[in-house]
């Protein structure tokens, strides 16, 4: 058995899944104070050995990161760093798994979670399929379709219901970890006030918050108006392989977002289809709410909700004189 390497995470990202976790990484990897893992999803803690059989899942039958020696190896080079973290989404959707071993592995590892609200998330994810050319249903006929996809071995990635509900999850993390190790911000703060929700995340993982990186989109949605171009950003090829040795990570950020904005035209969810989707997950967010009181959810409640929520603030604020 392979002994534990001395040089380990001090961070990790554990999702959502489409919630901005490869934006964060990238952007944490521009920051001269710490170290990513060079690949971005090991899922070593969350134990997947994969053997997906939908369409398009074989590409990912590789081999994961399984071994602590294999584990270990993604953070060589990275000791005079005081700062080092991963990033994979499956550990708050595997989270029973993910967090029994990390906590024996790493008790005081800082927890990361950006959540986003579960029906735009869900839709997010359809679109990346629709994107990849891997899904042919409607939207909701792929989620009448999710429990039986799951069932016959196919990815996580095609659970779209499922893994919006994230209550129970962040409430495992928090018992596991504490409330002081595990910190929570919403997609839909990193997507508007990127500079400081940025500054927040680096304060908490222990990185200087002053460094600003380019805050690019990454791993945009849509559909693909040349799906050549798509393909050939999205699969490995020689000239890919020059950008990435000669081009420094801000400027391929740059590039890249310019083309998926030229190249990704929009898709928008049926009016029907998010109602269904929002009482689904009402009585999750709720709870989620409850676990985090501390989080502002606002942005994720009915607008008359919002407004009786405003309504009762005011109230509970005391008179000025």
């Amino acid at each position: 058995m392979s002994s534990r390497p001395t040089v380990l995470p001090t961070f990790i990202v554990v999702g959502a899944a489409k919630s901005g976790t490869t934006a964060l990484y990238h952007w944490l990897n521009q920051h001269p104070e710490v170290f990513m893992s060079p690949v971005k999803e090991p899922h070593f803690f969350s134990g997947l050995q994969p053997t997906y059989s939908g369409p398009g899942d074989d590409r990912f039958n590789q081999p994961l990161v399984t071994t602590w020696d294999a584990y270990g190896r993604l953070f060589e080079g990275s000791e005079e760093f005081a700062v080092r973290g991963e990033a994979s989404p499956s550990y708050l959707d595997l989270y029973p798994e993910s967090i029994e071993r990390m906590k024996e592995a790493l008790p005081d590892v800082k927890i990361v979670i950006l959540l986003r609200h579960p029906t735009t998330r869900a839709f997010s994810e359809y679109v990346h399929l629709v994107r990849d050319g891997r899904e042919t249903l409607s939207f909701r006929q792929a989620l009448e379709a999710e429990e039986d996809r799951i069932r016959r071995g196919w990815r996580r990635i095609w659970a779209h219901k499922a893994r919006g509900r994230y209550a129970d999850a962040v409430e495992a993390y928090i018992s596991a970890f504490g409330r002081d190790h595990v910190g929570v911000w919403l997609y839909e703060e990193l997507r508007d006030h990127p500079e400081t929700t940025f500054r927040s995340i680096c304060q908490f993982i222990g990185a200087s918050p002053d460094y600003a990186p380019f805050f690019s989109q990454v791993n945009v949605g849509g559909l693909p108006r040349i799906p050549f171009v798509h393909r050939w950003l999205n699969r490995p090829n020689a000239w890919l392989a020059w950008i990435r040795r000669w081009l420094p990570a801000r400027w391929r950020a740059r590039l890249r977002q310019s083309v998926d904005h030229l190249n990704l035209g929009k898709m928008t969810i049926a009016e029907e289809d998010r109602k269904y989707l929002d009482q689904y997950y009402r009585d999750d967010i709720e709870k989620l709410r409850r676990v985090l009181p501390d989080v502002d959810f606002s942005q994720w409640l009915p607008a008359p909700v919002r407004e009786v929520n405003r309504v009762e603030n005011r109230r509970s604020q005391p008179a000025r004189s």
